[in-house]
């Protein structure tokens, strides 16, 4: 029901006039009986009486597929397929033509204009043998000058059919009295009086006082073309300097500044594709703004996906928003975006490129993020192999694609094959890079993570200490990646048990991820998840018990009911019932968890184990409960027996 009110909407009647062609001696009359038909319609309409008739057009233009009534025949056949605009006001005039009187016309045109040009040679022949009898040429020039009159005469002939053709397919319907008497007098072959008439119009002195004119617009248009030439170089230049000043805010670590100059340049050229991700990538990297970078980066694509657009700009706009969406939760346009950027680099560049690579990598991130490890190990070992054949090894794009790999294995579990790679990434970086290099505090943050997963706090806090230090001068709060280092700050300190520093330092993650991401992102309920173990620590569990659940309603929204990150909120909330003794919502929680597990990292993984265990001492602690009440219940009878 909804989809025909939608499409009664759009449905508009286009109004519209059928008639035959007018001639000198006849006006063209309305046809009646006429089937008209529009592409993609299934109806076709009948014109009436007076030639009118209505379709029924879907959107704002149409184009006709069908135009037809018995000895009739379109006046002009382009019309069937050319694109019209709808119109309120102005009818869709359709002129027809019988077959009949079309040949009839033609016909008098062609013998009209043969009679005329035959005519016309007799008289230059004649005119020419005058001239030979009275000594004026001479016999081998009027030869020459006959064999000239006889080609032009057959070039004529040649001609006559298709003039004739053209001229009785007019419709003097539509033109006015001067224009109809010099069609008149060419079809019937007075050109000396057409050539008059046209004359007499002044058309001539129009047409040099056009051609005037249009070298005038010439002139005009190349000095226009020089100045705006001129003002593009001066617009290029602006763009660097700006660009210039950017970089230079930059090294200063005055992030407003930088943000005024790059805004600036991508504001200059809104069509310029790397301009635009430019300052997308800015707001995202520097200021951890998302919304305001998907902007710029959103325009980068439009721009891109016009026609004549560079494909390999349409490549890195692909890219470069998809990641975006991945940050911000959107995993299905990650994928989409980071497809179609790899297929296009592959397509461009080859499958050997820098460019295939860095497609590789963004595709690795996405697998990554899906927790398909398999497939996303083999994006970046086949994008590390081609950077270093391109690179070398000591290189950026190396060192990044190596820290990939290693938090794929730290997804995996496998914090020690994480380090190998982190550190070799870190090394590379400290070879290449200043030492206040966001990337080495990335690398530095990274293998924090892998001393937590190997129960190392005070070593991993070393670590985050100096990522930390960068961080701050580099970025300023709130951002991202310092909300993140809050957060593994209080995980550690959950490792040596000091609780209230734990939750310190969660809240000020808390603080920083729900100003830059709003309440329901997946790292605000990573965060909740910490408050909560704080609590359950303190053995608060109602306090627990509430933050786990408000990351659990975040993550099911946010990351869907199959992410291991839900498995780890399900054994949390399994823990705390545990405690309250509700062993039946334990078990529960725990077995969710497990089914997740499984999935994700199959039956053998070391959390599968863990949860395996839990699921045991749950239930042998309740055989026990049960036992020892079974036991309480017989205690009191027996002392009555011995009594």
């Amino acid at each position: 029901m909804l989809i025909c009110l939608w499409q009664a909407a759009w449905s508009q009647t286009q109004q519209g006039f059928v008639k035959s062609l007018g001639r000198p001696n006849q006006k063209g009359q309305a046809l009646s009986g006429v089937t008209i038909r529009v592409k993609g319609g299934h109806n076709a309409v009948l014109s009436k009486t007076d030639g009118k008739f209505g379709l029924q057009i879907q959107g704002e233009t149409y184009a006709l597929q069908q135009v037809q009534k018995l000895g009739y025949d379109l006046r002009d056949a382009d019309i069937l397929g050319r694109q019209y605009a709808f119109s309120r006001t102005v009818p869709l005039t359709i002129v027809m033509m019988s077959k009949q009187q079309f040949e009839e016309e033609k016909r008098r045109i062609e013998d009209k204009n043969y009679a005329a040009a035959e005519r016309q040679y007799k008289k230059r022949i004649a005119t020419l043998e005058r001239m030979l009898a009275n000594k004026q040429i001479k016999e081998s020039q009027l030869r020459s000058r006959k064999k000239w009159l006889q080609e032009h005469f057959d070039k004529y002939q040649g001609m006559i059919e298709g003039l004739a053709d053209y001229y009785a397919r007019t419709d003097y319907d539509e033109l006015n009295e001067v224009e109809r008497n010099i069609n008149f007098c060419i079809e019937n072959g007075q050109l000396e009086r057409a050539d008059s008439l046209i004359k007499n119009t002044g058309f001539l002195e129009k047409v040099q006082q056009a051609l005037e004119m249009k070298a005038k617009s010439d002139e005009l248009i190349a000095k226009v073309q020089q100045e705006d030439e001129a003002a593009r170089k001066d617009q290029d230049r602006s763009a660097h300097y700006l660009f210039q000043l950017y970089t230079i805010e930059l090294g200063r670590f005055n992030n407003q500044k930088a943000q005024d100059y790059i805004e600036k340049r991508a504001d200059l050229d809104t069509t310029n594709v790397q301009w635009q991700i430019d300052a997308g990538k800015f707001f995202c990297e520097y200021l951890s703004d998302y919304n305001k970078g998907l902007k710029y980066l959103q325009r980068s694509l439009r721009v891109a996906q016009k026609d004549g657009a560079s494909q390999s700009d349409l490549a890195e706009a692909y890219d470069a928003v998809g990641n975006v969406n991945g940050l911000m939760g959107n995993l299905s346009l990650w994928n989409e975006y980071a497809q179609k950027a790899l297929l296009m680099n592959e397509s461009i560049f080859g499958n050997q490129h820098t460019k295939y690579a860095e497609g590789c990598i963004t595709m690795g991130t996405y697998y990554l993020a899906a927790n398909k490890f398999k497939e996303a190990l083999q994006q970046f070992q086949t994008a590390q192999q081609i950077l270093e054949q391109n690179y070398g090894k000591n290189h950026e794009h190396v060192a990044l694609c190596l820290a990939h790999i290693g938090n794929t294995y730290l997804t995996m579990s496998k914090p020690k094959e994480a380090y190998n790679y982190y550190k070799e990434a870190l090394d590379i970086r400290r070879k290449i890079m200043p030492a206040m290099s966001p990337a080495i505090a990335r690398n530095q943050n990274h293998i924090a993570a892998t001393y937590i997963a190997q129960g190392a706090p005070r070593a991993a806090q070393l670590y985050l200490a100096m990522a930390l230090g960068i961080y701050q001068k580099c970025y300023g709060e709130p951002h991202h990646a310092i909300a993140l280092l809050y957060h593994t700050y209080g995980q550690t300190y959950l490792m040596i048990n000091d609780n209230d520093k734990a939750l310190e330092y969660f809240k000020k993650a808390l603080e920083g991820y729900v100003a830059i991401f709003g309440v329901k992102h997946s790292d605000v309920a990573t965060v909740y998840l910490g408050i909560g173990q704080v609590f359950y620590n303190k053995a608060e569990y109602k306090s627990a018990m509430a933050h786990y659940q408000y990351a659990l309603n975040i993550q099911l929204e946010a990351i869907g009911a199959e992410h291991p990150n839900v498995g780890k909120t399900w054994e949390s909330i399994g823990a705390v019932a545990y405690m309250q003794d509700d062993y039946k919502k334990a078990l529960e929680c725990y077995r969710k968890a497990l089914d997740i597990y499984k999935k994700v990292y199959g039956p053998k993984h070391p959390l599968v184990k863990n949860v395996h265990r839990s699921i045991s001492s749950i239930k042998m602690t309740n055989g026990v409960n049960k036992l020892n009440k079974f036991l309480n219940l017989l205690g009191p009878a027996d002392d009555k027996k011995q009594k």
